[in-house]
């Protein structure tokens, strides 16, 4: 951009033709390529594409691409099109021309499964797919009883797919199950490589997540910590908050929108449990003015519980908006502040209805649900903190559109299927359930169904506005598909709260053990514990060192390779961090001096940080150098230490430059 003087999107585009010429050129080479040896010839051809791998992870969350002949072969594709040229495409691809089945649909138990999970996306008017959906059930129902016994683990699989779908799941936080599953089912033919690319990016993630998690838990202990036991009533929730933002914002890249969510979701707890268990109806009516006031000096006269909780809120949301003023010149806080006022309204009326003895009728009670169980509020924060915010998204934006009322439904209706007979004994107000069968005089159980084949209702109507809505955000449709999602984890695949925090902390923390990944990261602790803090600006990467390595060496037989390539790229990391943004550049010169010399004497005039540094680097090149030596009597350690010396030139040059 400097040099050519040109704009960021102009330099992308040159760069990505300059990535093409070379692709042209690496292709040519690796063809012709028949003097060098098998694993140099593959580690060249796919250094480039792990890359790719890692760029994509880190701009759209997604690993790979469909090009358009692929995704028309797609059955989630075709669920995307239009109503009338969706469902003639579905007929063509499982239907004969007497409108029968095709019996290759049922000939292993992917097809069925794929014209399950996909008919979930289906929405108002779409008979055909509908009926599709009801074959692919009867289909799988039958495998499961006939696997029972003979193949329980393909038996658990249809079962977990009929309780759920994909597409009600968040598909990220649920892939240890599935992994699990495909490690043990032949019938679904996983390649062996996807599956390891899958553990991996599950378990980076997750290391966000783990970042991200300590960093809410720090805040809420500083700011609850203010609330000094007069809060003590109230839900103490950080962990649950961060795990519902998480399903609502669950790619790494969508950090800000997570962490802003979280802390707005320890206060909705917080307040939620001010209105249905604690507050007087008076005291209730004057925290509400408050927010509506949005004023410091209005709080004064409120009970001292009532004081510290908006203090709490109003630094937070002022901060949140003064951060984005100034970083993209927009006002948010008038948004932010309504949408606070209206859950605080929302709750205000259950507090009425349930003070007076009041049960509404089930129209009335979502009227006013779908506001209260924070799903809007929600989606205002999400929408405040997309990337493409401009002035006029602002100013059009639609206090709720239809999507977000689609989703609070679908999200109230989750919550009181699983937590609306804890809730009515801590006293709250009556839910959905006990309104439907006042009002309808039936039985708990024929009212659950109901809820359900309303869920379902909703979940068509949902899926029509997340694949037309372009005019919304990104981030705002995103948060908007994902809330009944996280709703459905939180509240129905666990029987009580321990076991919900139990589920929480296991996806939150335990990462996917499989053997390699776990030696390169017990390998790298080992030597990071010697840097003793000293190396803490550098990163610590040692899950992202074993991704790449596995795309430069995929192949199985590979291992050796993609231990000894991770272990570099762990020290690479370090190094070019020490170049990049923390040695003075007298340092930098004793650093590449060192390096040429590749004596441990020439070490001890070093920084402490850089001594400890090249002190592991020297360690483990020699030792495998040294094991190469032994194996096959060749001395490769010049080649290395001669490689490692051209890492540090191209450094130099960058610092110089």
């Amino acid at each position: 951009m400097k040099e050519n003087h040109v704009s960021e999107l102009v330099a992308q585009e040159c760069i990505w033709n300059i990535i093409k010429k070379y692709w042209k050129e690496l292709n040519r080479e690796w063809i012709n390529g028949s003097r060098y040896e098998e694993t140099f010839r593959t580690f060249a051809i796919n250094v480039p594409r792990a890359g790719h791998l890692m760029y994509l992870q880190s701009n759209d969350g997604n690993i790979g691409e469909l090009n358009v002949e692929e995704m028309k072969e797609n059955i989630f594709s075709l669920l995307l099109e239009p109503i009338t040229l969706k469902q003639d495409l579905l007929v063509k691809s499982y239907r004969d021309e007497k409108g029968c089945f095709k019996p290759c649909v049922f000939h292993d138990i992917k097809g069925p499964l794929s014209l399950y999970e996909a008919s979930f996306l289906s929405m108002d008017g779409e008979d055909e797919i509908d009926e599709a959906k009801e074959f692919a059930v009867k289909h799988l129902n039958d495998c499961m009883r006939s696997n029972s016994s003979t193949n329980p683990v393909l038996a658990k699989h249809i079962s977990l797919a009929l309780e759920l779908p994909l597409h009600h799941r968040i598909q990220k936080l649920q892939a240890p199950m599935f992994i699990e599953h495909a490690r043990n089912l032949k019938e679904l033919d996983v390649d062996p490589i996807l599956l390891e690319f899958a553990q991996l990016d599950f378990n980076m993630t997750q290391s966000i997540y783990n970042r991200e998690l300590k960093e809410i838990t720090r805040w809420w202990t500083e700011v609850s910590n203010v609330f000094d036991s007069k809060l003590n009533f109230a839900r103490d929730w950080p962990v649950e908050s961060y795990f519902l933002a998480v399903g609502m914002a669950v790619e790494p890249q969508f950090s800000t929108c997570r962490k802003e969510l979280a802390k707005a979701l320890c206060f909705i707890f917080v307040i939620d449990d001010i209105y249905d268990i604690y507050g007087l109806l008076d005291e209730l009516q004057l925290f509400t003015n408050a927010v509506d006031r949005w004023e410091f000096a209005s709080i004064k006269s409120l009970p001292e519980y009532m004081k510290i909780c908006l203090e709490g809120l109003f630094n937070m949301v002022n901060k949140l908006a003064g951060k984005i003023k100034e970083e993209k010149g927009l006002d948010v806080l008038p948004n932010l502040k309504r949408a606070w006022l209206d859950l605080c309204k929302a709750y205000m009326v259950e507090a009425r209805w349930y003070h007076t003895g009041y049960c509404p009728t089930f129209e009335e009670y979502l009227d006013n649900a779908w506001i209260s169980v924070s799903t809007p509020l929600l989606s205002v924060i999400a929408h405040c903190l997309s990337e493409n915010l401009t002035n006029l998204s602002l100013e059009s934006f639609d206090f709720y559109p239809s999507i977000v009322r689609q989703s609070s439904i679908i999200f109230r209706l989750y919550n009181d299927l699983g937590t609306s007979k804890g809730e009515l004994q801590r006293g709250d107000v009556s839910k959905s359930i006990q309104c439907y069968m006042k009002e309808n005089h039936v039985s708990e159980l024929v009212a659950q169904e109901c809820i359900r084949n309303i869920i379902r209702k909703y979940w068509k109507e949902l899926n029509r506005e997340w694949i037309k809505g372009s005019r919304y955000e990104e981030t705002f449709k995103m948060v908007a598909i994902n809330m009944p999602r996280a709703a459905h984890v939180m509240y129905l695949q666990s029987n009580d709260v321990e076991e919900m925090k139990d589920n929480v902390s296991s996806l939150l923390l335990e990462p996917i053990t499989f053997k390699q990944a776990v030696l390169c990261n017990m390998w790298w602790t080992e030597e990071s514990n010697v840097f003793d803090s000293k190396l803490n600006f550098a990163r610590d990467w040692p899950v992202e060192s074993y991704f790449l390595a596995v795309g430069m060496a995929v192949e199985p037989q590979f291992s050796t390779c993609r231990k000894e390539l991770a272990k570099a790229l762990c020290f690479i990391f370090v190094i070019d961090d020490i170049y990049d943004i923390y040695g003075l550049l007298d340092e930098l010169q004793l650093f590449i001096n060192a390096v040429d010399r590749w004596e441990f004497a020439s070490i001890k005039s070093l920084p402490e940080y850089m001594k400890i540094c090249l002190e592991g680097l020297f360690n483990m090149v020699n030792k495998i150098a040294s094991k190469i030596k032994e194996e096959k009597g060749l001395d490769v350690l010049p080649n290395l230490k001669r490689a490692v010396k051209l890492l540090q030139l191209l450094n130099k040059l960058d610092i110089f430059s």
